[in-house]
């Protein structure tokens, strides 16, 4: 084949450093976050598909490059979101995000669910902790994992 063609899709999610609630990053503000992560992620050569979380964690659903590293792109949209964060929002001049994360890869025809999901952020965290949520998730997709290194 004389050509590289991808079809990565991947549902990505991280928590902040100790699943510390940030209140301030709610309702619109929390909008121009999932905003600004979109443009952060496109810059970087993904096709963000839905970006949207709750007050302590982000779950971005995009569409990788032929040439992206998935690590580099969470890596880069951390920094550059962590940056844009404490100057956006002076209240929050101490967020982190956590160092890890966990990246789900999704079918082509489960891209419409899984956007449905990630849009439906708020509905579940009524009921559901953000630490429930990742394990759902973990273990939905059987990952082999040690819940010691989840949470820090």
């Amino acid at each position: 084949m004389s050509q590289s063609l991808s079809l990565v899709f991947v549902h990505l999610v991280f928590s902040t450093k100790w699943r510390r609630a940030f209140p301030s990053l709610r309702g619109p503000a929390m909008v121009e976050v999932n905003a600004y992560i979109f443009e952060v992620l496109r810059r970087l050569g993904c096709t963000p598909i839905i970006v949207n979380g709750h007050e302590n964690h982000l779950h971005p659903f995009i569409r990788l490059d032929r040439s992206s590293s998935l690590s580099r792109i969470v890596s880069e949209t951390k920094v550059a979101s962590t940056i844009w964060i404490k100057e956006r929002f002076p209240d929050c001049s101490d967020f982190q995000w956590q160092r890890g994360y966990a990246a789900f890869s999704v079918s082509p025809g489960r891209i419409e669910p899984t956007r449905r999901y990630i849009a439906n952020q708020e509905a579940h965290h009524r009921n559901l902790r953000y630490e429930d949520e990742l394990l759902r998730l973990l273990k939905a997709a059987k990952a082999e994992f040690d819940e010691r290194y989840l949470w820090d």
